[in-house]
């Protein structure tokens, strides 16, 4: 049964490696890339009103720099205006209204909503804000978004097509090259932008919008009875499945027209892939049968089902690691059937497809990509770790807990993660054990494996509690320096 197994988790590397040919010819045959929109500003144009939402939570540090974009984006004198819809608590909120009457006086009308609680969190204060907006448009910006002064210039004509429910655009990150947790991240966002939304744009297919950085029609918000407000779902993809199952259709604009700050703590990075873990896992429940139905054509459907691996990769490598460590343990015989599964997982772990498609979305989209790629392969360790919270995510899921919500802490706002003391860093402190558990398991699996004569399993084995032992040195390292009281697990190595 065990062979058996790692027999399907070596199928499943082998359709994620077939899917990377697919999209690499594909990309070749279409020019996906990241071409730049000519977009003549008409004489004659009516242009719609706009509104521009600002949702925020404790982040009045990184709100100046924001308003004082979007106050000055190129549009019509009269059609703009701005919310900033803030859930902060009140010390935190008068910080964040000083902000906005700092900016007031301006040709844009800036409006500050504030509640009292966080009922349905981002989604609860869009949908407050939406009801409250007088548009035919609704721009939506995370705080940590910076957009280009022209983005409306070119996102709001293609609205001109009745059945355009929203338009979202490609994004660039200002910190994506600090560090290489910063630079994996921005180049697994650049790979969701060149082969999911930007192929199924060359197809002329409905896109998805990834919740920022776009504009969406108002009479389709409210059709659709608003955004869902569930910490399980990702509000932006779920209102783009139920737009898309409407007969609306999502464009993506393949250019980047906005900037964004990546979380730049393992911590925090762990706790978003947990967050989206959950609203992903529940997306997939909710629309998975619909999105892979016969109607769209055997081709789409093997692109949406192999675009699990982007989510699935790590932990299927840590039920390989668990599956091989109990073979070697037991002692079972060294078939050839066994010997061949993890040869060819090794050489999957090796040429990890997630992330063979993040350097081709780098070679495609940059000039420099060659230096991106040769530093790509040091940010493994941590993505593989990654996995025991995209685990924990799923398993929120299927028991429907609903875990605290806490937002990525944007620049100067770490006082999300360190007020947030029972639930977060108890969670914190739990994954960071699993980590060092699964470290120590996989290296005690590796060295039986010599003593054992099971050759053929080492290098899997040892690469495995490497990068476990290196996620858990650096997330007991940074609970330690946030000055966290919850025990950690001790450095068990070496970390970027």
């Amino acid at each position: 049964m065990l062979v058996i197994a790692l027999s399907a988790m070596l199928a499943f590397f082998a359709i994620a490696q077939l899917r990377i040919l697919v999209i690499h010819a594909y990309s070749q045959m279409k020019g996906v890339g990241g071409q730049a929109i000519e977009l003549t500003r008409p004489t004659s144009y009516s242009w719609p009103t706009v509104v521009v939402q600002l949702p925020i939570y404790r982040e009045h540090k990184v709100l100046y720099r924001l308003l004082t974009a979007v106050t000055n984006l190129d549009y019509t004198d009269g059609r703009l205006a701005v919310q900033v819809l803030d859930d902060s608590e009140e010390e935190e909120a008068a910080l964040a209204k000083a902000v906005v009457d700092a900016h007031r006086g301006g040709s844009v009308p800036i409006e500050y909503v504030h509640r009292t609680s966080r009922d349905g969190y981002k989604s609860g204060a869009l949908n407050h804000g939406t009801r409250m907006a007088d548009c035919d448009l609704v721009a939506i910006f995370d705080a940590d978004f910076i957009p280009d002064r022209d983005f409306l210039i070119k996102t709001v004509p293609l609205f001109d097509d009745a059945r355009v429910a929203a338009v979202h655009t490609r994004w660039r990150h200002r910190n994506g090259l600090s560090s290489t947790l910063t630079l994996f991240q921005a180049a697994v966002i650049d790979s969701l932008f060149c082969f999911s939304s930007g192929i199924r744009q060359a197809r002329g297919e409905s896109t998805i919008y990834l919740g920022t950085s776009g504009v969406w029609r108002k009479r389709t918000i409210e059709e659709l009875g608003g955004w869902r407000e569930a910490p399980f779902t990702d509000d932006g993809i779920d209102l783009s499945f139920r737009a898309q199952l409407a007969g609306w259709s999502v464009v993506f604009v393949n250019e980047a027209l906005a900037s964004s700050d990546l979380p730049d703590t393992y911590l925090s990075y762990k706790n978003q892939q947990r967050r989206w873990a959950r609203a992903a896992f529940r997306l997939f429940l909710d629309y998975g049968k619909k999105a892979l139905s016969p109607p769209q054509g055997k081709r789409r459907r093997f692109l949406e089902l192999s675009s699990l691996h982007l989510v699935l990769g790590t932990p299927v490598l840590v039920l390989t690691g668990v599956l091989s460590s109990a073979y070697v343990v037991l002692g079972l015989p060294r078939t050839p059937h066994w010997a061949i599964t993890q040869v060819g997982l090794s050489a999957f772990l090796v040429l990890f497809p997630p992330l063979q498609e993040c350097v081709l979305s780098q070679r495609i989209l940059y000039d420099d990509w060659a230096r991106r790629c040769l530093r790509l392969p040091l940010s493994l360790p941590l993505a593989i770790g990654v996995s025991v919270s995209i685990l924990a995510g799923f398993r929120d899921t299927i028991k429907r807990d609903e875990p605290e919500f806490v937002r990525t802490p944007k620049e100067g706002s770490s006082g999300i993660i360190r007020k947030s003391e029972a639930k977060w860093v108890g969670t914190a402190s739990r994954v960071a054990w699993c980590e060092l558990g699964l470290g120590i398991v996989f290296l005690s699996a590796a060295l039986l494996s010599v003593v054992r004569g099971y050759a053929e399993s080492c290098f899997l084995l040892s690469s495995l509690a490497g990068a476990f032992l290196i996620a858990s040195a650096r997330s007991g390292s940074e609970i330690r320096r946030a000055g966290h009281r919850p025990a950690t697990p001790a450095s068990a190595g070496t970390s970027d």
